[in-house]
């Protein structure tokens, strides 16, 4: 009896071990976790700021100095002031703005309608403070409106659409899921009812070599998300859907790939510090994404650093987060550049405010000259309005002038330029 007994024990107990490990066996790991996020990244925010919305925001030049600039003018104390509107049922957005440059005032609009960028003439009093001016369009002979057509504008409807649903659009969340299975599993854990994914040196060189190994192995894949992505360039790169995916497969087919040793050696320049993403299981938690990277030549010829915070926490009610981008390089014989960009929002429910700053300084190492000092801020405030209507101009050809074969001619010219520049020049012609 006491044996039959210890025997029904056991047996119980293996039978919950196993029922244990194929439970366990059938939870998410912490990567599946990130990628079930991944295919469902919601914004958290009301969608009716994606549906009819309106704001006003404001940029103001702070520091505009150094010898880069010296040509150009003094711009420090320029504001530029926005109303924004967005219906996006009729396919419009309006942009009012006054701008206050050098102690002359500029006010026009611009409209997106379809696909069709509609400007007021008032912008070429605009494009002139900027030392932009064309005798064929000046103030006095143009009409009341100048606009461009291009296929590429309306895909804009297609994106916006895609943010209605609170979804990035596809072709980013396939890439980014690309990028995201390249990381090896070990690199993702489950920790205080957050998911975490951090990576060391180690980590860092693995995946490149992953991420490349990928690449090489499924040209096709990668090839159909970079082809998505850029489906409405291709008319401007004058290429089809199917030549430029057919290039990028034929490319990666002809490519060399770096072996796993090439990889660390060119890591070696570039030292990873911290990359951490942690995101909360639960809904509305907070979300942190932190990069410092450094970067040394072995010569000390050339330092350099980047970092990277952001944070998030909140749902529709009450949304909050922030931004934090800062970093430089050091070439011995050259500039000291450094930069910082710092940045804050909070939506509730259907209002929304934001606010940042931008500043940029470069300087000359072998003489101490200020090259550049450049300051920006800016503010906005943004709201929900369902009785929203805009109503584009109705152009003709009294009111208008279709500017997309001068841009088209503009953009040549600048290519000419450039291509002369890049050729050497013959003896006979430097002589003429």
């Amino acid at each position: 009896m006491r044996k039959k007994f210890l025997f029904t024990v056991m047996l119980t107990i293996a039978f919950c071990f196993s029922l244990v490990l194929v439970v366990s066996a059938g939870q998410p790991t912490a990567k599946d976790l990130v990628m079930t996020a991944v295919k469902n990244i919601d914004f958290g925010i009301n969608k009716g700021f994606y549906e009819k919305c309106q704001g006003e925001s404001h940029l103001t030049l702070t520091k505009f100095d150094g010898s880069l600039l010296e040509e150009a003018g003094d711009f420090a104390g320029a504001k530029v002031d926005f109303l924004t509107q967005l219906d996006n049922p009729n396919n419009a957005i309006k942009v009012d703005y006054n701008a206050s440059i050098k102690g002359n005032t500029h006010k026009g609009a611009v409209y997106l309608k379809d696909d069709k960028l509609i400007l007021t003439r008032d912008i070429l009093g605009l494009l002139q403070e900027f030392g932009i001016d064309d005798a064929s369009l000046s103030m006095d002979k143009a009409p009341a409106y100048l606009y461009l057509s291009n296929e590429q504008l309306g895909s804009i409807w297609e994106q916006v659409a895609a943010y209605q649903n609170q979804q990035v659009p596809q072709e980013y969340k396939d890439m980014l899921l690309f990028i995201v299975e390249a990381v090896p599993e070990e690199y993702f854990s489950i920790s205080s009812a957050k998911v975490v994914v951090k990576l060391d040196q180690a980590g860092f060189e693995t995946t490149i070599f992953n991420l490349l190994t990928k690449i090489k192995n499924e040209p096709e894949r990668i090839a159909d998300i970079i082809v998505n992505a850029n489906k409405y360039n291709c008319e401007q790169l004058d290429t089809t859907p199917a030549e430029m995916r057919q290039e990028i497969i034929s490319g990666i087919e002809d490519a060399t790939f770096p072996t796993r040793e090439e990889i660390k050696t060119i890591s070696s320049f570039l030292e990873v510090e911290d990359f951490t993403y942690e995101k909360s299981i639960l809904p509305g938690g907070p979300q942190k994404f932190n990069v410092r990277l450094n970067i040394k030549t072995p010569d000390d010829s050339v330092n350099g650093r980047f970092t990277m915070a952001v944070d998030t926490v909140g749902d529709q009610e009450n949304k909050e987060g922030s931004y934090q981008i800062t970093g430089g390089f050091d070439l011995v014989d050259g500039p000291k550049i450094d930069f910082a960009f710092d940045a804050d929002y909070n939506y509730q429910d259907t209002v929304a405010y934001s606010g940042g700053s931008i500043n940029v300084t470069a300087k000359d190492n072998t003489t101490g000259e200020s090259m550049l000092d450049l300051g920006l801020t800016s503010d906005s405030v943004s709201e929900v309005d369902d009785s929203l209507v805009i109503t584009a101009p109705v152009l003709t050809s009294d009111n208008s002038m279709d500017i997309t074969g001068l841009i088209s001619s503009f953009d040549q010219a600048v290519d000419v330029q450039a291509t002369d520049v890049g050729e050497p020049v013959s003896d006979q012609a430097a002589d003429e």
